[in-house]
């Protein structure tokens, strides 16, 4: 195994290969008596710790060798702000409604929500291959969802509501089905903090023409 060193160490926690010492006074707890192995596994030799060194230990190796720069995350050492760890991605909830295979369909959304950007995409897969599709957005949303047409939709028709048909989903069987829509976001920076809901509707012949649907995803625009 590489060993790393010492500098930082006190930022590198859990402490071993197995991370089964959580901090650096456990770790000299450990050699201070020879290990803590099952009996008649120890090769360690015992190497006790008088406190007054160990005072002085832990200080060296949580301040003389940490980097203040690493600790605060400051440059050299900061990390850009990932869109994923942020609202700026699209957020999934409810439940999707099966089919007759007992698949409920997915819905993939993985880009930033730009205001301006041209084209921006939203997949389905895990839809009968073959059945017509469309894809609802809507302004509103019904966390709760309310029962239409055999499927649980999770947000609210009004007259603002858009309708993105496709003919039909590319890909064969009862799960095998897949694909997607791409439309503008709006670019005036008036739009900046409006949510949008949308959702995912299929058409399953083998259900008699009800809906399957997907989960639906909640976006917010940023500028």
């Amino acid at each position: 195994m590489k060993v790393p060193d010492l500098r930082n160490s006190t930022l590198r926690g859990p402490f071993f290969h197995t991370g089964g010492k959580p901090t650096l006074d456990d770790v000299l707890d450990f050699y201070s008596v020879g290990g803590d192995f099952e009996v008649g596994a120890n090769d360690l030799t015992a190497a006790p710790i008088f406190a007054a060194n160990r005072t002085a230990l832990l200080a060296f190796l949580e301040h003389a060798l940490t980097d203040p720069r690493v600790e605060l995350g400051l440059p050299p050492f900061d990390h850009p702000a990932l869109a994923a760890g942020t609202a700026r991605v699209p957020f999934v909830y409810g439940a999707g409604t099966p089919g007759p295979a007992g698949v409920a369909p997915s819905v993939h959304a993985l880009e930033p929500t730009l205001l301006g950007t041209p084209d921006f995409t939203v997949g389905i897969s895990g839809a009968r291959g073959g059945a017509l599709a469309g894809f609802l957005l809507s302004l509103t949303q019904d966390a709760a969802g309310t029962s239409f047409l055999g499927a649980m939709l999770h947000l609210v028709q009004t007259p603002g509501t858009r309708l993105w048909r496709l003919a039909a989903l590319n890909g064969a069987g009862p799960s095998g089905g897949w694909g997607s829509v791409s439309f503008a976001l709006p670019a005036p920076a008036v739009f900046a903090g409006v949510h949008l809901y949308g959702q995912w509707l299929v058409v399953d012949p083998h259900a008699g023409g009800a809906l399957t649907a997907t989960p639906a995803i909640e976006l917010v625009l940023f500028d």
